[in-house]
């Protein structure tokens, strides 16, 4: 038995859609979080930081992106 996707996601017009709006608003919702993580993590490796900030921050970056983007996929 099929349910239409008219009720599944009334407020989309395509399935499409609404797994796009949903994986929007998950990764939105875990950026902040894996976004303090990493960070706090950068500043306990405080002497790394100070060495080579930037690829401390492009690794803070990536890793913030890449575990919300985990996330979010569920």
């Amino acid at each position: 038995m099929l349910v239409p996707c008219a009720v599944t996601h009334p407020h989309t017009r395509t399935c499409r859609n609404a797994t796009w709006l949903t994986f929007r608003n998950a990764f939105r919702r875990t950026l902040p979080v894996y976004s303090s993580v990493f960070a706090l993590a950068a500043l306990v490796r405080w002497r790394h930081l100070m060495r080579e900030p930037k690829s401390t921050l492009a690794h803070v970056v990536l890793s913030t992106l890449r575990s919300s983007t985990f996330l979010a996929s569920f």
